[in-house]
């Protein structure tokens, strides 16, 4: 599961990466997204775990810690989407309901009807 950073410091690089999101599990890959050609960073990152509740945790632990500047962090949406829809067809398939995920629906206020 893949963790985007934003705002990295233009001394940051891909090993750097590496040492600060460890502590949270198994990295397969960190790295400083760079201009054409690798050039200077463009303050942006990319940092993926083996497990998802790895970068969870490393997303909510390091989301505003400060690396030279504060540090943001976020989860890969694409992730957490699939997951949503995995969860709603599972409680479909349990309750004979079917919902489309991506569709909209009304609001329905709760409370008493007069």
């Amino acid at each position: 599961m893949k963790l985007y950073l934003r705002n990295l410091d233009d001394d940051i690089d891909d090993e750097r990466l590496r040492k600060e999101f460890s502590q949270y599990g198994n990295i397969t890959s960190a790295e400083v997204i760079r201009e054409e050609g690798g050039g200077a960073s463009t303050g942006y990152g990319i940092v993926s775990f083996s497990a998802p509740e790895e970068a969870t945790k490393a997303a909510t632990e390091m989301d505003g810690c400060i690396i030279s500047k504060p540090l943001q962090v976020t989860l890969d949406q694409r992730k957490r989407v699939n997951d949503m829809n995995f969860a709603v067809q599972h409680m479909q398939e349990m309750s004979g309901i079917h919902i489309n995920p991506s569709a909209s629906y009304p609001m329905v206020p709760f409370g008493r009807y007069s």
